[in-house]
């Protein structure tokens, strides 16, 4: 029987298909991997073998070139969560391109069409402008959108749609681990960390890194990678530890971390660590038969050699972290998951 979930897994169309299109630009040098290995050189020899060409193809290097040198850019990957359709997505960001001249121009124009709007469209283009408010990112921006409609219409949508059929029952097996097994192992946890209910995507484009969308109101999204066969379903509960835990783990980050050491950049270089290694901890609390997979998962995404039955000692070296936010991170994952 299925159980009355707060929490529910399923796909997205347009959150893949932005995510693609940072896939095949973006430079993936994190120790975790954003991106599938191959998920790039897959995709472009489907292209080549069905002789598709598209603006994504011939505007490639202008935009991988801006996308390097912009962290701002690299950000935008989130902005296809915040939307349902790839049809509303479109609407929003063209609306911006139209509307909003940038903060250097619209504090001249008194009567701007920002100034008009109502304030759930001055949310929307608060979180576009986040990303892409200058000139160029606004450009980068007009130009990645019209490239992902050519990369849509031409042959995307086709191919999305063949991969959740074949992958039918690598979703089925992903929901039934989570809905009969395992959302009653995290449900104590996720309640009191502040994420009662939320929504679980499998991506296809994602590795172990995922993205997670916090929404006053709504919940979180976070959004995971899609395993590539049933045999592998239990990879996507090793990622959703890792993103379940980014609450806890970006707080002691945020907390143990100076205003100079965040604007240096020090705190981003702990944030992933602290994510893989608060994500073994919850599960050696809440699911210990997951624990020594999911340090395999993350040594292997790393490239990080192991010996069998060292693997936690392995993932303290590979992913080290400051003992302050070591010691909060165990303290505030004892205290959420105190009672359960």
């Amino acid at each position: 029987m299925r159980p009355d979930l707060t929490w529910r897994i399923s796909t997205r169309y347009q959150v893949d298909l932005w995510l693609h299109g940072y896939a095949l630009l973006q430079q993936d040098t994190t120790l975790i991997p954003y991106f599938k290995p191959g998920y790039r050189d897959s995709l472009v020899a489907f292209k080549k073998r069905g002789n598709i060409t598209t603006l994504l193809d011939t505007d490639r290097d202008s935009l991988r070139t801006q996308l390097d040198s912009d962290s701002r850019l690299i950000a935008g990957q989130f902005l296809g969560l915040y939307f349902r359709s790839w049809e509303t997505t479109q609407k929003a960001i063209d609306q911006y391109l139209k509307s909003s001249a940038g903060p250097e121009e619209s504090a001249r124009r008194v009567n701007s069409p920002r100034q008009l709007m109502d304030p759930d469209s001055r949310a929307v283009f608060g979180i576009i402008q986040a990303s892409y408010s200058t000139p160029a990112e606004r450009q980068w921006l007009k130009t990645f959108t019209a490239a992902m409609q050519d990369e849509n219409a031409k042959y995307y949508a086709t191919w999305w749609r063949a991969q959740q059929s074949e992958r039918a029952a690598v979703l089925a097996a992903v929901d039934s681990l989570w809905t009969q097994t395992y959302f009653a192992k995290f449900r104590h946890f996720l309640t009191k960390s502040g994420q009662s209910r939320g929504e679980i995507l499998l991506s296809l484009p994602l590795d172990g890194e995922g993205r997670t969308l916090g929404e006053p109101g709504r919940g979180p999204t976070i959004t995971i990678t899609f395993p590539d066969s049933v045999s592998h379903a239990v990879d996507a509960m090793y990622a959703l530890a890792h993103e379940a835990v980014s609450p806890v783990s970006n707080a002691a980050v945020n907390d143990n971390t100076t205003p100079a050491e965040k604007k240096e950049g020090v705190a981003d270089r702990y944030t992933s660590p602290a994510a893989v290694r608060g994500g073994l901890q919850l599960l050696q609390k809440i699911a210990p038969e997951l624990a020594i997979g999911y340090a395999r998962y993350y040594l292997d995404a790393a490239h990080i050699s192991y010996t069998p039955g060292a693997e936690v000692a392995a993932i303290e070296k590979a992913f080290p972290l400051r003992q302050t936010i070591a010691d909060q991170l165990t303290s505030q994952l004892n205290s959420d998951l105190s009672g359960s």
